[in-house]
């Protein structure tokens, strides 16, 4: 199984403890403790590191001679090793000890520190005076010279080369957050709002209506030999019924066998009503018993019109551009009713229900205008950014050695696209700055006593191709960097608070 090591300065803490673990892939992880300092000595930084390695999926062990280090070790069941070569052999299965109310006992090594030199034991004859000014010199000036060697520190900036990554990837979408998402899954939530409105278009279509009704004239007989009366309005119908029905303009009083023309006009415009002469008429009423009626000549003057109407491609026009505006007021009401952080996915929004679609005109109706109302539930799909963020960080980590690692707050997503054939994946295309990660531990080594005036000079000779930004020296009189490594705090610039 492959095993990771860490090396641990003495300027971190839990936070960048974590960090670096994060960025890991291995499934065993082993920490070793600096040589000076003493880092995460607190039971707490020992479970946050162990919490985020499960977290992971891996496993952390310790290369520490640390006693409360190996003593909060043995409660959390993390393994503890003597040194980097006991690793491979080592026993990794460590059962978690119950905490005790008692520390270990000290190791003879830290109760020597504390007991008495034998130099320094009083005798039976007194020192000499000059002895005794001695040891009180060197008693002021030892503590002096600890003070001036452990105090100073040095904060140094400096910036890598970076470089820009493209890269494409999917994920799988999922709308159940109760479900942990696994590798390549996004989760996304479902958002709904219902929206109203209305719109008139103008028709596009023409059609020809009647516009003039047809006129002429017909010789009425009468076939009796009594007077016959025909009223005017009167309703003569062609008997072949190739016309539309005509009515009489005038009055006409008939005597026994006596003819007379009068004047006739279609009940329906339309040249429908131009009929050709001699044609036979049936007169409606009891006059049609004792007369007959003939024209002619053709009866003349229906005509038709061309009028704007309504197709049926103008109401799918009109819905569709309403159903656009809706989509857009929708997409508008979704995204003020968002959380913080979130944002709606592109092209996610879809109608998930017609609640009412009305017209004014049905399609051959005479209109200039149509007018549609429509009320509509739109769906929509809504991420996180941050966790979005995350995963692309992680893709872009998996994607470039391992020697480089993300610049943090670089990435940039360019477009977000869903499948056309399976709406649940996610197309993402973005970018990212990526850099060589430095030794910041063996800059620090090559900075120990180094003058201030070649603080630059040194750096250019450096393995890492870095460049200084800024440096801080404390105190800022001192001409020399610090003589030990934790003394020195090596960052870049996305890590310095701004």
């Amino acid at each position: 199984m492959k095993v990771q090591i860490i090396y641990l300065d003495a300027e971190d803490d839990h936070i960048s403890a974590r960090e670096k673990l994060r960025w890991t892939k291995a499934q065993r992880v082993v920490f070793v403790w600096p040589g000076r300092g003493r880092v995460l000595s607190r039971r707490l930084d020992l479970k946050l590191l162990q919490r985020q390695a499960e977290h992971q999926g891996a496993q952390i062990g310790l290369v520490t001679h640390d006693p409360d280090t190996i003593h909060n070790a043995a409660e959390l069941g993390v393994p503890v090793f003597e040194n980097v070569d006991q690793i491979e052999g080592g026993r990794w299965h460590v059962r978690p000890q119950k905490p005790s109310a008692f520390r270990p006992p000290a190791s003879p090594e830290q109760d020597s520190r504390h007991a008495p030199q034998p130099s320094m034991l009083r005798s039976g004859h007194p020192l000499p005076n000059f002895v005794r000014y001695s040891f009180f010199i060197a008693g002021i000036l030892l503590p002096l010279a600890a003070v001036l060697a452990l105090t100073p520190n040095a904060t140094i900036t400096l910036a890598p080369p970076t470089e820009i990554k493209q890269v494409q990837t999917s994920f799988e979408l999922i709308t159940d957050s109760s479900l942990a998402p696994k590798r390549g899954q996004l989760t996304v939530r479902q958002v709904t709002a219902q929206v109203s409105g209305s719109l008139r278009a103008a028709t596009t279509s023409t059609s020809s209506q009647p516009e003039d009704p047809a006129v002429g004239a017909v010789l009425v007989t009468n076939v009796t030999t009594s007077t016959v009366t025909l009223d005017s309005g009167s309703r003569l119908i062609p008997l072949d019924h190739s016309g539309p029905a005509f009515e009489t303009l005038s009055r006409v009083v008939l005597l026994p066998e006596a003819s007379n023309t009068v004047q006739i006009q279609a009940v329906e415009p339309g040249p429908a009503g131009n009929l050709p002469a001699e044609t036979a008429w049936a007169i409606e009423g009891p006059a049609g018993l004792s007369l007959e009626a003939l024209n002619p000549e053709p009866t003349s003057g229906g005509s038709l019109a061309s009028r704007s109407s309504v197709s049926t491609s103008d109401r799918t026009t009109a819905r569709a551009q309403l159903e656009s505006q809706l989509l857009q007021q929708a997409q508008e009401e979704i995204e003020v009713s968002l959380g913080q952080g979130e944002s709606l996915l592109p092209d996610s929004l879809t109608v998930a229900r017609v609640i009412e679609l009305s017209y004014d005109h049905e399609a051959g109706e005479v209109a200039d205008s149509i007018g549609v109302e429509l009320t509509l539930e739109i769906r929509a799909l809504s991420y996180d950014n941050s966790t979005l963020l995350d995963l692309l960080s992680m893709n872009l980590t998996d994607s470039i050695p391992a020697s480089w690692s993300p610049v943090p707050g670089s990435f940039e997503a360019e477009s977000l696209t869903l499948d056309s054939s399976q709406s649940s994946i996610l197309h993402v295309s973005y970018q990212g700055l990526v850099y060589p990660k430095p030794d910041r531990l063996a800059i620090a080594r090559s900075l120990r006593l180094v003058p201030v005036r070649d603080l630059e000079q040194v750096l250019s000779t450096s393995p890492d191709p870095v460049h200084l930004l800024s440096y801080i020296l404390t105190p800022k009189w001192l001409p020399f960097f610090p003589a030990f490594t934790f003394q020195f705090q090596v960052s870049l610039p996305w890590e310095v608070p701004s």
